[in-house]
């Protein structure tokens, strides 16, 4: 499949996202190949892509696009990754046009069912190249509970309610620095 594979051009400047680099240690234990954070040129823009994860089966030259989607921004609060954006069907597309494979999971599948998210890898790689030796390995992993595309709506009411925050600090994967304390004024005492 040489050639014929979309190639990126070197590694993304982009920073990670939270639960990335704990979703990395994982799949490198499972895909010794696997890379994080690769640049793609977008053609006739300025701008270009990366890749969260970077699968390329050496054997038979299968790459595979593993993203991580959060439904919102960290810092912003703004909805990311939503079904009603367009932007990673537009994505997707481009990924696809380079003969890539793309697998999309939840962040939430990610922090809390990382082995099963691999073994989701595995499945792929298994039915695409007839390679089952890392299905085997992940045979006793539990099955990935599915978890609905979000609207930016839902996205806008997760945000608020702080969902990633929460299933972050439950795994361990992120914990939020306490609020900050507002500093209270003195006050002036008068003297009469």
């Amino acid at each position: 499949m040489d050639g014929k594979v979309r190639q990126p051009m070197g590694e993304s400047t982009a920073q990670p996202g939270v639960s990335e680099g704990f979703f990395f240690k994982v799949l490198k234990h499972y895909f010794p190949d696997v890379t994080q954070g690769l640049t793609f040129a977008i053609p006739g823009s300025q701008y270009s892509y990366s890749s969260d994860f970077s699968l390329i089966d050496a054997a038979t030259g299968l790459a595979i696009d593993i993203e991580v989607d959060e439904p919102y921004e960290g810092r912003t609060k703004q909805p990311h990754h939503c079904l009603d954006q367009g932007k990673d069907q537009q994505r997707n597309q481009f990924f696809l046009a380079g003969n890539w494979v793309v697998i999309r999971f939840a962040e939430e599948q990610v922090v809390k069912h990382p082995c099963s998210c691999a073994g989701v890898i595995a499945q792929v790689l298994a039915q695409l190249t007839g390679d089952y030796d890392y299905l085997e390995a992940l045979q006793d992993v539990e099955e990935l509970p599915p978890v609905k595309q979000w609207t930016v709506t839902e996205a806008r009411r997760m945000a608020k309610w702080n969902f990633r925050e929460r299933y972050l600090a439950e795994t361990g994967t992120f914990v939020a620095p306490p609020p900050k304390r507002k500093k209270r004024k003195k006050k002036q005492r008068r003297h009469r």
